[in-house]
């Protein structure tokens, strides 16, 4: 695997990144959101019941139209597990649609919902019924690397230097800082080459979800559909077939960024509090600049084929 040039921690201050400056812009990015998040906790760990494993237990199923579903995060899952749960007659629902709530309201409880509330065998009889049509939604890799980065680092961090920030992104600010000998500082947090040199580092078995390769979610599952965010109107097509004409998919976790940008320094190379106060985030191209491209798409690799056989090449 290419290896990319291992960044130091103190290459990068925080220059104007603190202060009144920085919340003003940060509040003002924020409200670009389509939802609200709630305030970072430590997860509460989910039941732990002998089933089906990691991924198929965290597909979903709706019985009345026989359709089955494999969240991958980053690839619009939100938008899918509220569609999902918009449609079923749970008397809970409301609650499970509140803002930031649903990821953990289907995980944490018994709703018919998700494979894993039935039976290893019932759930694995499901997966391989062709009574049941099987969909999934890919993305360019380099589209949902950026995003995770923005959405976890960048838009929402943590502004305690020392209380620890959810694991998803404590592991790799963990990383980083001691690979670097020095004390970690979660409110400084990593920029987005730091993060790469993490994923690059590091196993699929050692990386939060949000992270791990695309195809490490669809298993040895064969998928009737395979949609991509890029092309959205066609999975809202094939879903109003299955489900009727009124199915509207809804689209959170959205924000605005700036293709203009002009930085002193390439944007891989600021820090989350420095990429708010530029007034606008940056996209894929200029987090992914020509010297991280290769790595990227070598960590991805799988991904990278899969969607390019399906959807066409990745510029």
């Amino acid at each position: 695997m290419q290896q990319i040039e291992e960044p130091e921690l103190n290459q990068i201050n925080m220059g104007s990144a603190t202060g009144k400056n920085h919340t003003a812009i940060s509040t003002r990015i924020r409200r670009w959101f389509s939802f609200r998040t709630l305030p970072v906790q430590q997860p509460t760990p989910p039941v732990q019941e002998p089933g089906l494993l990691w991924p198929k237990n965290s597909y979903l199923v709706l019985q009345g139209p026989k359709l089955i579903y494999c969240p991958i995060a980053k690839n619009a899952s939100s938008t899918l597990k509220r569609l999902f749960v918009r449609l079923s007659d749970l008397r809970e629902k409301e609650s499970f649609l509140e803002s930031g709530k649903v990821h953990a309201s289907l995980q944490r409880n018994r709703t018919g919902l998700s494979l894993k509330d039935y039976p290893e065998d019932e759930a694995e009889r499901m997966i391989r019924s062709r009574d049941y049509f099987r969909i999934v939604v890919l993305r360019n890799p380099y589209e949902r690397l950026v995003s995770g980065y923005l959405h976890k680092f960048v838009l929402f961090p943590n502004n305690n230097p020392t209380c620890p920030p959810h694991r998803m992104i404590r592991e790799a600010i963990d990383w980083v800082y001691e690979r670097n000998d020095r004390s970690v500082d979660y409110r400084r947090s990593i920029t987005f080459r730091h993060f790469v040199d993490y994923l690059v580092r590091n196993d699929d078995e050692h990386i939060d979800a949000h992270w791990k390769p695309q195809v490490n979610y669809l298993s040895d599952v064969s998928f009737d559909y395979y949609g991509c965010v890029e092309q959205i109107d066609d999975l809202q097509r094939v879903l109003r077939e299955r489900l009727g004409n009124d199915v509207m998919l809804e689209c959170s976790n959205v924000f605005p960024n700036a293709a203009g940008l002009v930085t002193s320094v390439p944007c891989s190379d600021l820090l989350p509090g420095e990429l708010v106060v530029l007034g606008a985030l940056p996209n894929s191209a200029q987090l992914i600049d020509s010297s991280l491209r290769p790595a990227v798409r070598q960590r991805y690799k799988d991904d990278f084929d899969l969607y390019e056989r399906l959807f066409g090449q990745v510029p």
